[in-house]
């Protein structure tokens, strides 16, 4: 990757947990594809619902030679939300390496 991955927090703790799984889902990412401009993350908690626990989504922008973006937003839909935001993080990168 030319330019260094960009990871925008809002709303949820960055940890060291969290960064290395992002980072190894990076990693895989450039196995996948090398020509990988840059990488812009984006990770939010959207809703707290008391005793039942919070809604995240991410949002991944890729860049690719010829200037062509590649986007991944996973959100919950209405009413509904992930196991764990680890969950949500491996969905979208899941999703960008489709």
């Amino acid at each position: 990757m030319r330019v260094p991955p960009e990871s925008a927090y809002r709303g949820v703790n960055k940890t060291p947990a969290l960064e290395s799984l992002i980072a190894a889902k990076i990693e895989k990412l450039e196995l996948f594809y090398t020509q990988i401009s840059s990488c812009h993350l984006a990770i939010e908690k959207v809703q707290d619902h008391p005793g039942i626990g919070f809604s995240y989504c991410m949002r991944i922008d890729i860049m690719v030679p010829e200037d062509r973006e590649i986007v991944v937003d996973k959100s919950p839909a209405k009413g509904v939300q992930y196991p764990s935001l680890a969950a949500v993080i491996r969905d979208a990168f899941d999703a960008a390496n489709r």
